[in-house]
Order: C-alpha cells, then structure tokens, then sequence
C-alpha cells in the first residue's frame, strides 16, 4: 500500500498528521507517548508503528513533484530520529517530512494559517488574528 520513503498523513482531533513510511512497523514522526497531539510539550521525532501513528484513522499518502530517492528520504528522516525541537509554528512535523522529502522545511498548512491570519488581522488586530488562528487548529 505505501512505500519506503512515502510522505503519509492521518487526522487527529482535526489536525492533520505527517510522517514519513518506512513499513508497516516503522514510521518516523513526531509523537509523545506513542501518540500525537499538538498539545504535547515533549514530543520527539521517533520510529512507530503505522497503526500508532494512524491511531485508527485514515492514512493517506501526499504526493510531492521534486523529491529524493527514497533511500535518502528514510535516512534522512532515521538521522532526525530523538530530535525534540517541535514548534507548532516553526517546526511541525509537515516542516519536518518535507525537509526529509525535498530539503524544504515547509507546512502547507502553517502557510495557509498564516495568510488567513493576515487578512484577519487586517480586519480584527493582532489579538483577535491570534485568537482565530488558535480555534481553527483546535477545531
């Protein structure tokens, strides 16, 4: 179904997920407790199980146009492997798939948040773009 390097995503309490497939006893991801939440305050990149990381959810993998070999995309995310530096703004595990993908620490998702934010604040201040931000993650 998925193959060795392949950048998959589930979604948890209406947060996407990423982590990039090793096999079905090995993806490496962002987690806390063998489980995922963005409220965690000591989550740490680690190698699961897919069925740990799905937490009984769709997973579904996410295409990528320019990407390494996928030897280099398992390495890459192996080496990262007990890294603790997760910032749900700056480095969330979308920031860190794509940067074992393609060598760009980029979220999607953060971008799209960002961009609502801004035309948010423009309409509401810097508190109230904050505020909004934070319940659509929560949503």
């Amino acid at each position: 179904m998925f193959n060795i390097g392949d950048h998959i995503k589930t979604k948890i309490d209406n947060v996407f997920h990423h982590g990039i497939f090793i096999s079905d006893d090995e993806v490496i991801h962002f987690c806390s407790n063998e489980k995922f939440s963005i409220l965690s305050n000591d989550l740490e990149i680690k190698a699961t199980t897919l069925a740990i990381f799905a937490q009984e959810n769709k997973v579904e993998i996410v295409e990528h146009d320019n990407k390494y070999e996928p030897c280099k995309i398992a390495e890459t995310a192996k080496s990262k492997i007990g890294n603790r530096d997760y910032d749900i703004i700056f480095n969330n595990c979308e920031h860190f798939v794509n940067s074992c993908i393609c060598g760009e620490k980029e979220s999607q998702t953060m971008n799209t948040l960002k961009e609502r934010g801004l035309k948010i604040q423009r309409k509401n201040g810097l508190n109230g773009a904050i505020d909004k931000i934070y319940r659509t993650i929560r949503k």
